[in-house]
């Protein structure tokens, strides 16, 4: 969970000063590195091109697209995998909560007029006419 938290806010971090740099560049009117970021626009360019038009045998133009696609699935599986080491944590807290509130004593259990709005009037419990949900 940590490389997943790091990545993200180094893809922030990273993104905050991408934005924070070009505005100054069109403030100022001057590019940093011009001679090398141009370069590398061409390189990228050039890259794109020629993977696009497939000027590049055919064999290894699959092969990247395979490594792409693994490459991505296995980012997914790991976001799914950051997700759920989120949202357990969370229901364990939310759990916690509510038993805590069930058995505080003194503690007014009408519920609010935006619980009573959203909810229909009536808890599931009454409707049901049991105590479980």
């Amino acid at each position: 969970m940590a490389i997943g938290l790091s990545l993200f806010i180094a893809g922030i971090a990273g993104l905050s000063g991408f934005v924070a740099l070009s505005m100054w560049e069109m403030r100022r009117g001057v590019r940093l590195f011009r001679a090398l970021r141009e370069k590398g626009d061409r390189l990228a360019a050039g890259a794109y091109r020629t993977l696009v038009f497939g000027e590049i045998p055919s064999v290894y133009r699959e092969s990247l697209v395979a490594h792409a696609r693994k490459g991505l699935h296995t980012l997914v599986n790991m976001l799914i995998a950051l997700l759920r080491g989120v949202e357990r944590p969370l229901a364990r807290m939310s759990s916690r909560m509510r038993h805590r509130y069930e058995r505080a004593e003194g503690v007014n259990r009408t519920p609010s007029p935006f619980l009573k709005d959203i909810s229909g009037g009536e808890s599931r419990r009454s409707k049901k006419g049991t105590d479980s949900l």
